[in-house]
C-alpha cells in the first residue's frame, strides 16, 4: 500500500499516495504530483501550476472523504448503517453489482462478527475508527478492492469532493510548517484542453504485443504472466471492467492510468477525458471526449490542483 511520491513543499514530503488507512490499507491521500510544470522562481510568492495526482481517486480515497467529512467523534467506533442518513448524498450510484458496490455495501451491513478498521487522520492525527464485518473486510484486502478506482458518482460529488481536498490540503499545508513560506493549494477538475497537453500520442501495445493500458478488448492472454491474469479476480477484466489505479507504467510526466482504465471529469459537466476499459484506443487521442449524462461504472476522476508559495 502507500505509494509515495514526493513534492517541492516540505510538509507533503512524507504524505502517502491514498488518503486511507483503514488499519494497514487506509492512509490519507494528499493527491500530490511529482513533477511541477510550470514554477516562477525569484519572487517573493511562486506559483507552481498544473499539479496533478499521480494516480485516480480510489475507493479507498472515497471512503476515507466519506468518514472524514461526516464524522467528528474519532473516539466512539462509527456504524456506517446506523448513519446512512449522514451519508447518503455521498455514495456513489450504481444499477449493476460491480466491486465498488461490494465495497460500500460491505461498510454499510450490520455483520454479525464485525472488527474495528482505523482512518487515519495526518492533519490531527486522529482515528476515526470504523466497524465493518469481518468476512467481508477479509475480501476486501484479499481483493485489494479499495485501490480500484472510484466510479457511479456524479458531477456534484465529484466538485464536493475537490472542495474536500482543497481545504485538507490547505489544512495540512498550516500543520507544523516551520518554514519562511505560506503554502495555498487551488484544487479543480481539468477543462479538456489541459487534459490534452498532457495526452501525448503514443502505441497501445508493445513489441510484445502486449497492451499499456486498460481499454476495451485490451486483455492479453499471451503475454507475460497471463495466467496469472487470467486466474486473477480484479486483472482478468482488463478490457472489461476498472483495474487497480496503480496498474500498468505510468505515462512520460509520471501518472498512471492517465489514458486509460476509467474516464476522468473534466470541470465540463457530461463532458470526460481519457479512455477506459469500454473505449478503444482510438478513442483517446487528443482531441476526442467521452460525453455522459449519468453516473457511469466507467468514469472517474483525478485531482488537479495549483499551489501559490508566498512568504510567511
Amino acid at each position: 500500500m502507500g505509494r509515495h511520491f514526493q513534492t517541492k513543499i516540505n510538509c507533503f514530503m512524507y504524505l502517502k499516495r491514498t488518503f486511507f488507512i483503514l488499519i494497514l490499507v487506509f492512509s490519507i491521500n494528499i493527491s500530490c504530483s511529482k513533477k511541477h510544470l510550470s514554477t516562477l522562481k525569484n519572487t517573493e510568492w511562486q506559483f507552481y501550476e498544473n499539479n496533478i495526482s499521480t494516480f485516480e481517486v480510489s475507493i479507498g480515497d472515497w471512503m476515507t472523504y466519506i468518514i472524514k467529512s461526516s464524522f467528528e467523534d474519532h473516539h466512539k467506533p462509527i456504524s456506517l448503517s446506523e448513519h446512512r442518513f449522514k451519508i447518503e448524498d455521498k455514495l456513489p450510484f450504481s444499477e449493476i453489482d460491480t466491486w465498488i458496490d461490494y465495497v460500500f455495501k460491505s461498510f454499510l451491513k450490520k455483520g454479525i462478527e464485525r472488527t474495528v478498521q482505523n482512518v487515519y487522520d495526518h492533519c490531527s492525527n486522529q482515528n476515526f475508527k470504523v466497524l465493518i464485518d469481518k468476512s467481508y473486510w477479509d475480501t476486501i484486502i484479499n481483493f485489494r478492492l479499495l485501490d480500484l478506482p472510484v466510479t457511479n458518482i456524479t458531477f456534484e460529488q465529484a466538485k464536493a469532493y475537490i472542495v474536500y481536498k482543497e481545504n485538507l490540503l490547505n489544512k495540512c499545508s498550516g500543520n507544523g510548517n516551520k518554514s519562511n513560506y505560506k503554502y495555498h493549494f487551488k484544487c479543480f477538475l481539468p477543462s479538456p484542453q489541459q487534459f490534452d497537453t498532457l495526452l501525448h500520442i503514443s502505441d497501445s501495445i508493445n513489441i510484445k504485443n502486449c497492451h499499456l493500458f486498460n481499454y476495451k478488448n485490451s486483455l492479453c492472454f499471451e503475454c507475460p504472466n497471463a495466467m496469472r491474469t487470467r486466474n486473477h479476480p480484479i486483472l482478468r477484466n482488463i478490457g472489461l471492467g476498472p483495474v487497480y489505479v496503480w496498474n500498468y507504467f505510468p505515462e512520460e510526466f509520471g501518472y498512471y492510468n492517465y489514458k486509460g482504465n476509467v474516464a476522468e471529469m473534466t470541470n465540463i459537466k457530461g463532458i470526460a477525458k481519457g479512455g477506459s476499459f469500454l473505449h478503444y484506443a482510438s478513442e483517446i487521442d487528443i482531441g476526442k471526449i467521452q460525453s455522459y449524462s449519468k453516473p457511469e461504472p466507467w468514469l472517474g476522476l483525478r485531482v488537479w490542483y495549483k499551489v501559490f508559495k508566498m512568504k510567511s
